[in-house]
């Protein structure tokens, strides 16, 4: 069994749907730092989907992936 990546590590401060679902569809380190990032600077789904798409992200995978690091 490989040891765990940085990548997943990064990804795991989003929670486990988060992560699982950002390493299984292979982003990269400074793709998750960005959305960490943003995650840290906004308080709603519109502000995070859209400072994403600022990077390229599809504003309803923005949203997708907002709800997955909310989930309680």
């Amino acid at each position: 069994m490989r040891a765990p990546s940085r990548n997943w590590h990064q990804a795991q401060t989003l929670g486990d749907r988060a992560a699982r679902y950002l390493i299984a569809h292979g982003y990269t380190l400074p793709a998750i730092d960005t959305i960490v990032q943003i995650r840290g600077a906004v308080t709603s789904a519109g502000d995070f989907s859209h400072c994403l798409s600022q990077h390229g992200l599809a504003l309803t995978e923005g949203t997708y992936l907002w709800e997955l690091i909310n989930i309680t």
